[in-house]
């Protein structure tokens, strides 16, 4: 992350995920314009069909055949459900 982003000094994000606008090369590699992203909308947005199942209490969403899988909690998959 590029030293003027002003996410430069934030040291912990909810979610592991972040999108960039621009990748430079200058001392070394830097992105800008960068935000964080949260799981979800990774998820709804992939363009995989999404697998939802139950399994000892706890809710899952699963995508390309369920080698890519996340916990979720129900009332988000609730939520996705309404339409």
């Amino acid at each position: 992350m590029h030293p003027s982003s002003v996410n430069y000094s934030v040291r912990s994000f909810p979610s592991p995920y972040m999108v960039y606008q621009e990748k430079v090369r200058t001392s070394k590699v830097f992105f800008r314009d960068c935000t964080m992203v949260p799981v979800i909308p990774l998820v709804l947005f992939s363009g995989y069909e999404l697998n939802i199942t139950v399994q000892n209490g706890n809710t899952f969403i699963t995508l390309e055949d369920g080698w890519i899988l996340f916990q979720v909690e129900e009332h988000k998959v609730s939520l996705n459900d309404k339409g």
